[in-house]
């Protein structure tokens, strides 16, 4: 093998070891956040967390690769460093991703009506469309920060 082999065989397994190394410490800090979650806030929150994340999951799907598409199509102006392009594309990007949150809001602000019939037991926990729109917030706000 070629010294430039022997380095990109390197840099493969560094970046493979990092990665699983996060994804061991990803999946420990999943564990110990719910258990704090229960011990202070109870299950029954634990299972409204559950639910919002599976509901923006699912509401996510609005983005639909947009932003694998804009990177895949970043990449020849960055290398010509055709600054006018990589700023007309990050310009799309803003307003995609906006249009991607209002949507993702919308659509959120759609579900409420339904909480009474998909979560068990809804009255004996106060203001569950205040905590699902903070959730949704959250989400959006998440996608408005790829600027």
């Amino acid at each position: 093998m070629g010294e430039k082999t022997t380095g990109r065989w390197r840099k493969a397994f560094v970046n493979s070891t990092v990665l699983t190394l996060l994804q061991v410490l990803t999946i420990i800090l999943r564990f110990v956040n719910q258990t704090f979650f229960i011990q202070i806030l109870g299950k029954e929150f634990l299972g409204l967390n559950g639910l919002f994340t599976n509901l923006l999951t699912y509401l996510s799907f609005a983005e639909l690769g947009v932003g694998t598409s804009i990177v895949f199509s970043l990449y020849k102006p960055i290398y010509d460093r055709n600054y006018k392009k990589i700023s007309a594309l990050m310009n799309f990007i803003k307003r995609a991703y906006t249009g991607i949150g209002l949507v993702i809001l919308v659509l959120g602000v759609g579900l409420i009506p339904l909480f009474p019939y998909i979560i068990k037991n809804y009255g004996d926990i106060e203001h569950i469309p205040v905590y699902f729109l903070l959730y949704v917030s959250n989400g959006c706000k998440m996608l408005e920060n790829t600027d």
